[in-house]
């Protein structure tokens, strides 16, 4: 590659900032004064950063939130100096870093892009036949003449975008600012965009969180994670590995929701108890504990009906029942797994201890989107009880068809079911765990669905230490109804 051929060159650049203890050290600093150890430390944002870019190049950044990405682009617009290494731009660089950069708020719209252009050398007949070519494709003619202080966070993004594209710049810098945009006008752009790098020439740098405009926009993608490159190459290859990354760090934060969740509600419930929260009650009880001794069906009966009582309905667990631990996953696989695509088959496991037997008894799973709305509700009727002892249960919605977000699940046995239960009315319980279970579908809905009422096929399965022949008839039961709202 000839140096004629290049556009951007980055070699071995890192960039060093001072975190002072208090405001006043870096005044003093400014000042010359030398300033005694401890008070600051150094944070590197980048760390041998090397790329180059040839002429007509389209490069994507993609990274988390800190990762050094604005901080590379400053330095190659010139904004911040590197503390090491060596940058080359060669050409005219038009870089959008923030809405409405160099927009005078009390001036037009008008004024600001005549200003705009002024800057860039462009006045007279030129302005003006530019001034008409910006109007028409930011579409804010009937704004215009307004100031720019009134226009909103999308109009900023039309005008700053229109006026910067007006004149075909070696290199196009562009952080984030199509996000406050729409998705007519974000099309628009990137339409615009493409001509620029392929009819025009022009170097694209581009800075998304979406990764899908990475990929339509970009032949090449650079992942910078915590200041240094993590992988440079096709777009296609380092989007695929940047997600695989970014479900891995949901995955651990929704497990470690989960478990805070878990362990809160114990400790809540021990306080309540009066007694201290211990080892033994996060630790599930062992396989195979020794059966209780059964009751009379009087005595069953009345320890049922006990759960009815007021002072009993904040518990997560009664005299008569406990969950010992819930878990999603996979169907037939104890892994556990918090992130799902859209479709896949979830299950969640259940392990319960009945303290007494069990005549009669339902099984509910509700699931809640992050505003607290219940978007399914899934149940089932256990017809022949259990007996005292362990039992595992596992309830199977199969392709679930949820939207793309974050939810969390309660789960309930309970002595009768109403199907007519409402979100304000607490049904007797014999234990349940409220919004224990965080998950997420992560994988972009396409289509459509009905609003209301859907019927989705589910599977419950059952194991118990101690399994009667009545019982080993209901383990092949399955299949029943569930609401689900979206």
């Amino acid at each position: 590659m000839s140096e004629a051929d290049i556009a951007i060159s980055v070699r071995g650049v890192s960039r060093v900032f001072r975190r002072y203890r208090r405001p006043g050290y870096r005044v003093l600093e400014a000042f010359g004064f030398r300033l005694p150890a401890g008070t600051y430390d150094e944070f590197w944002a980048l760390r041998d950063v090397s790329v180059e870019l040839r002429r007509g190049d389209s490069l994507g950044l993609i990274g988390q939130n800190g990762a050094g990405k604005s901080t590379l682009l400053n330095i190659i617009c010139g904004r911040l100096q590197p503390s090491t290494g060596h940058v080359s731009v060669h050409g005219t660089v038009q870089a959008l870093m923030e809405l409405g950069t160099g927009f005078h708020p009390e001036f037009s719209g008008r004024d600001n892009i005549i200003s705009a252009l002024a800057y860039q050398g462009v006045t007279g007949r030129a302005a003006r036949e530019r001034l008409d070519e910006i109007v028409e494709f930011s579409e804010l003619a009937d704004f215009i003449e307004q100031p720019v202080k009134t226009y909103s966070s999308g109009m900023y993004a039309r005008l700053a975008f229109s006026t910067a594209t007006a004149i075909t710049p070696d290199v196009l810098i562009i952080d984030e600012i199509l996000g406050a945009g729409d998705a007519y006008f974000a099309a628009k752009c990137a339409e615009r965009m493409h001509s620029l790098t392929k009819r025009t020439g022009a170097t694209l740098l581009f800075v998304s969180h979406d990764i899908g405009a990475v990929q339509r926009l970009c032949e090449r993608a650079i992942w910078i994670d915590h200041g240094r490159v993590r992988m440079i190459g096709p777009t296609l290859d380092i989007s695929k590995e940047y997600y695989a990354d970014v479900l891995a760090r949901e995955e651990a934060r929704l497990r470690a929701q989960t478990t805070a969740t878990i362990e809160r509600m114990r400790r809540r419930d021990n306080d309540r108890n009066g007694e201290g929260a211990t080892a033994a009650d996060v630790v599930p009880p062992p396989a195979v504990p020794a059966p209780a001794t059964p009751l009379p069906v009087e005595q069953v009966a009345a320890a049922v009906a006990k759960v009815t009582e007021p002072a009993l309905r904040d518990k997560w667990e009664t005299a008569e029942a406990r969950f010992v631990e819930v878990t999603v996953g996979y169907p037939g696989d104890d892994v556990s797994r918090h992130v799902f695509a859209f479709g896949e088959d979830i299950a969640f496991h259940i392990t319960a201890e009945l303290r007494v037997p069990i005549p009669l008894c339902w099984l509910a799973l509700i699931l809640l989107d992050k505003r607290g709305n219940r978007v399914c509700l899934a149940v089932h009727e256990f017809k022949f009880g259990f007996e005292a002892g362990i039992h595992r249960l596992q309830i199977a919605l199969k392709q679930l068809r949820l939207r793309q977000g974050e939810y969390v699940a309660s789960v309930e046995l309970l002595p009768h079911f109403d199907y007519n239960w409402q979100d304000d009315v607490r049904l007797p319980y014999l234990c349940h765990w409220d919004r224990c279970v965080h998950f997420k579908i992560d994988e972009e809905y396409h289509g459509s669905i009905e609003l209301g009422l859907v019927a989705v096929s589910i599977e419950v399965t059952q194991k118990s230490v101690m399994l009667t022949e009545v019982q080993k008839e209901a383990e092949a039961l399955g299949n029943q109804f569930i609401g689900s709202a979206i």
